[in-house]
């Protein structure tokens, strides 16, 4: 009626129907809270190692302020690097819908912030010193050796190569990363990643090549460097396959040790065994999946410990699903206090007793007599 589209015009969001909120939430909802959630920690780790990286160079230079990087190139490195976590952000799909309405327990993601929490940005922030200190002296420690940097031709590197030389490395680390990341692949993806090198490369070539009334100190090292094998072996295979090892191998020990929710959905997603039996022959629970009998974070694991002093221990290892019968024992446990103090009675038909069918709409529909009595088939007029 009129009271519902004025209703619908002054809010933030509406649904024409009940049946659209589980797809919004089990689907949308939770597909979304976690590509947020990944782009978000990866946007702090890129920039993480980006300023120790600095910090490094700046020890090596006596706290002289010298710049490693050309201004033009470094003021570039998110923009190298932002084709990625667009294509993570509307594209990631680490769990079919189908699957999550099969295990409902799934959407638990972000209901108990799995994704997006103070101990995944901790690990986050030492996983990221870990790569920048693999990045820099991996690259310094080829450098320093004169027979990696000497040209035929009598020229040798200088502060200027070395910068862009750790500077491409750290692109191609991060953008190796954020490839780990992705779940889901398509066209779309591929060409981001494409997209990302020629820009690094055609730019630094580009303000290599500039006049020098632009910037004198940078002309022709964009041709120096690439001039290097040295630089081609560390920058753009030896470096990134050493921090992409360094997260997959943090990523193996997670699966291993500390498995949650989440893991557990995506390999039953994946591996087709959402049917799958224990290998006893015997069904858990009465019809429980692996899934259901997962508790949110295993005990011996760092989220366990933070949840359980900071957050109340106990309270976070279940998740209360609202359903229909949930909704059912919730009405049926309340005492009459209770239910007047929310405004039920039992004169009065009332939309939360779920265990009666209706066929009026509006407030007070499903209940149209007392609790646990059958509604009558009138209708009452207006």
């Amino acid at each position: 009626g009129k009271e519902g589209r004025q209703a619908v015009n002054n809010s933030d969001f509406a649904i024409a129907q009940f049946r659209f909120l589980k797809p919004l939430l089990f689907s949308h909802g939770r597909r979304n809270y976690r590509r947020m959630s990944k782009v978000i920690v990866y946007s702090f780790f890129k920039n993480i190692v980006l300023t120790f990286v600095l910090f490094y160079f700046q020890a090596d230079a006596g706290w002289s302020g010298t710049s490693f990087y050309n201004s033009w190139v470094y003021s570039g490195y998110n923009f190298f690097l932002g084709l990625l976590p667009f294509t993570m952000g509307f594209f990631d799909v680490d769990i079919r819908d189908a699957t999550v309405d099969k295990f409902p327990r799934l959407y638990a993601a972000g209901l108990r912030r799995m994704d997006l929490n103070v101990v995944n940005t901790v690990y986050a922030t030492a996983e990221a010193i870990a790569a920048s200190l693999l990045i820099y002296y991996v690259v310094r420690e080829n450098l320093a050796r004169p027979r990696f940097v000497w040209h035929p031709h009598g020229k040798t590197a200088d502060v200027w190569v070395f910068g862009t030389t750790v500077f491409v490395a750290m692109v191609a680390s991060m953008a190796g990363r954020a490839i780990l990341l992705v779940e889901s692949w398509n066209g779309v993806v591929a060409v981001c990643v494409l997209g990302q090198a020629a820009m690094l490369v055609s730019f630094v070539l580009f303000m290599s090549q500039t006049s020098v009334d632009v910037d004198y100190d940078y002309f022709g090292v964009a041709y120096h460097t690439f001039g290097l094998g040295s630089f081609w072996l560390v920058a753009v295979a030896l470096v990134p396959a050493t921090v992409c090892t360094l997260q997959l191998l943090i990523h193996a020990l997670h699966l291993e040790f500390f498995p949650n929710l989440n893991d557990v959905g995506k390999e039953i997603d994946h591996f087709g065994l959402a049917g799958a039996a224990p290998k006893d022959g015997t069904t858990p629970g009465g019809g429980q999946h692996l899934v259901d009998l997962l508790p949110l974070r295993l005990k011996r694991s760092v989220h366990y410990v933070v949840n359980h002093v900071f957050f109340g221990g106990d309270a976070l290892d279940h998740t209360t699903l609202v359903t229909r019968e949930t909704l059912r024992q919730i009405h049926q446990s309340m005492t009459p206090a209770e239910s007047i103090a929310i405004g039920l009675q039992d004169d009065v038909a009332s939309s939360y007793a779920f265990d009666a069918a209706s066929s009026t709409y509006g407030a007070g529909a499903g209940s149209e007599s007392p609790r646990g009595t059958p509604p009558s088939d009138n209708l009452s007029s207006v």
